[in-house]
């Protein structure tokens, strides 16, 4: 069997996609800036936001080093508060005119990203009369409840300045 990296896979290109919001439970930052960050922003992504369950983000803070160069400058984390684990793999790619959304089992690590064995699958849409709309639309607003405790940029991205730079997104959650 082939093994594939995830974000190697996503088409890219100047006018493809210019955003992602990623979801996680459990987030390695050298691997994120040097590995996923590093090919987002080889295919013109360049607008990224990632959520992480907020207990695991406390704890590999708590792990992380001064090494961390990318961070506020290229993308924002936020922690999810949640009853249980917030334990959704949601990387949801949006374009002017275009949607990816790949769901699946793995996490923002290296074992989540490759060296573990994963599922995923993807929903693409770039045409306002894709039967997939809907379901896009309300994998969005699914983002978009999950940032309703966020406040600043990271707030803002998932709210306002992706969906205005989208086509294909709703504006309000309906």
């Amino acid at each position: 069997m082939d093994e594939k990296k995830l974000y190697h896979e996503v088409p890219g290109g100047k006018n493809k996609f210019h955003s992602a919001i990623l979801t996680t439970y459990s987030f390695n930052f050298h691997h994120f800036e040097y590995q996923i960050l590093k090919t987002l922003k080889q295919k013109w992504i360049i607008n990224v936001g990632v959520l992480v369950d907020a207990n695991k983000l406390d704890e590999v803070l708590g792990f992380s080093s001064g090494g961390l160069k990318q961070l506020t400058k290229s993308y924002s984390i936020n922690g999810v508060h949640s009853k249980g684990a917030f334990h959704p793999k949601i990387n949801f790619l949006i374009g002017d005119k275009q949607l990816l959304l790949v769901l699946g089992s793995g996490n923002l690590t290296p074992g989540g990203q490759g060296k573990n064995h994963e599922t995923f699958t993807a929903l693409y849409a770039e045409d306002e009369d894709s039967k997939l709309i809907p379901i896009l639309n309300e994998a969005y607003d699914y983002v978009k409840a999950l940032g309703k405790d966020l406040e600043g940029f990271s707030a803002r991205r998932i709210e306002k300045s992706i969906p205005n730079n989208c086509k294909l997104l709703r504006k309000e959650i309906v």
